[in-house]
């Protein structure tokens, strides 16, 4: 055989090792990793996740990396022990996907670091397809908009936050559907007797709050605010509470 035929057959078969190793699970770069890039008051923010849309048995997984190229130390808060927050949230409910392991609420707990310069801090997290249902169980989240959130918290300057748009699409039976729940609560003789008195759109502005899940029930909240600010009247506030489970 010719001496260009083996280099031809040589260059084949480095290109079949490269996808390989670029396409083959747990060996290179996933080819459906989202990457994202974004720089703001001299931070440096690079993010990849394995995806954007989300199916039942699915994790999400993020991984962000954050540099200081401000040319200067930055002072932070931490929280937790965790430099960076990183959650995900609903945009329609006021839900936040369950991390593996569970990540503690400590908001109060807080303390300072400094970020040197061109030093970068890394973290990673998976997050299963479930939202809180009490202060023990856990329940597929709804299908529907998300946001990956991504937020660092300087002393010196505002909050540094990135949000990632993902979609969730699972069914889940046990649920009972917002828009569902939404009309079982304005179906009750507290939300009817409440909205009878403030349904005079020229005496009060109601606003409905982002509803959520507690103890295993759906709640809305309403309000109803004097749409004449000089009159100085306390607002009004109806709470709703409707079973987050259908019956069996």
């Amino acid at each position: 055989m010719r001496r260009s035929s083996w280099l031809g057959i040589g260059f084949f078969l480095i290109g079949i090792g490269v996808l390989i190793f670029a396409y083959a699970p747990g060996i290179g770069p996933n080819p459906k990793n989202e990457l994202y890039e974004y720089s703001s008051s001299g931070l440096r923010l690079n993010v990849v996740t394995n995806g954007e849309r989300f199916t039942e048995g699915d994790n999400i997984e993020v991984e962000v990396t954050l540099v200081n190229e401000l040319g200067a130390p930055i002072t932070y808060d931490v929280f937790c022990e965790r430099a960076i927050e990183l959650k995900v949230k609903a945009v329609d409910i006021d839900e936040e996907l369950r991390s593996k392991p569970k990540q503690r609420s400590c908001k109060d707990h807080k303390e300072k670091s400094i970020m040197n310069v061109n030093e970068q801090i890394t973290i990673d997290s998976t997050f299963k397809l479930e939202i809180p249902f009490n202060e023990e169980d856990t329940i597929l989240a709804p299908s529907g908009n998300y946001e990956i959130q991504i937020l660092f918290y300087p002393t010196a300057q505002n909050e540094f936050i990135y949000r990632i748009p993902i979609e969730i699409v699972q069914e889940n039976p046990e649920l009972v559907n917002i828009n569902d729940a939404r009309a079982q609560a304005m179906d009750t003789n507290k939300a009817s007797g409440w909205f009878l008195n403030y349904r005079d759109g020229e005496k009060y502005v109601i606003s409905e709050e982002i509803p959520y899940i507690e103890d295993g029930h759906w709640i809305f909240t309403w309000k109803a605010m004097n749409a004449d600010q000089s009159v100085d009247l306390p607002d009004k506030e109806l709470v709703v509470a409707v079973d987050a489970l259908k019956e069996e």
